[in-house]
């Protein structure tokens, strides 16, 4: 099996899970993220690279693939190659598929794309996102439930400082719940896109932060 999406075409054995699992996480990533191969300020404020590359989380990985002088290059401003990118984020999603595997025991059990949206959630914020609640679900296959808690994670491991940030949190979220149920045939009424009073909702989540904050 083979797909192509954005200019790349990356092979995907029909027979290898974790092939499988990355073409569906690359693709969505992707999505999420776009591509832009010089340094830039997120949203939240983070320098950037490439495929949504922190480089204050994922620097140091980065710099330890490409060497210390082309990592310097690329934060000076020269362009990241589509190539770097793409290999970047193979050898991050290798190693998330692999650390997920001990994080909820099922893993080798579920489906492709339910394991991609979790790959994605992992690269893009973290593993703060899986907490006990989720693996609660997972483990007791409560899959309405799991896409739920999956939905809400823009509650956790993420800065608050910026309303666009936030927004695209939210968003992803919902998306990253309607994948983790569409690999396993479950349907769940979760909305995607921006919410009916993204206003509310991010006054209500600053007002939460800065109780956990005192």
């Amino acid at each position: 099996m083979s797909a192509f999406h954005d200019g790349y075409m990356f092979k995907a054995a029909a027979d290898d899970p974790k092939e499988l699992a990355f073409a569906h996480a690359w693709r969505r990533l992707r999505q999420h993220e776009g591509y832009r191969p010089e340094v830039y300020i997120a949203p939240e404020g983070n320098l950037t690279v490439g495929t949504g590359i922190n480089l204050a989380a994922q620097g140091p990985t980065l710099r330890k693939q490409l060497g210390k002088t082309r990592y310097a290059e690329i934060q000076a401003g020269k362009p990241m190659t589509r190539n770097e990118d793409y290999r970047f984020a193979r050898a991050h999603m290798s190693k998330a598929y692999d650390r997920l595997g001990k994080i909820f025991p099922s893993w080798q059990k579920l489906p492709p794309q339910t394991q991609a949206a979790l790959m994605d959630m992992q690269f893009n914020a973290g593993e703060g996102l899986f907490g006990p609640n989720l693996k609660r679900f997972v483990a007791r296959k409560q899959w309405p439930q799991a896409a739920g808690e999956i939905a809400l994670g823009h509650k956790a491991g993420v800065s608050p400082e910026s309303p666009e940030g936030f927004r695209g949190l939210v968003s992803r979220r919902q998306r990253n719940a309607q994948d983790f149920a569409q690999g396993l045939g479950v349907k769940v009424n979760i909305p995607t896109g921006k919410p009916v009073d993204m206003k509310k909702l991010y006054t209500q989540y600053m007002q939460q932060f800065k109780k956990k904050a005192q």
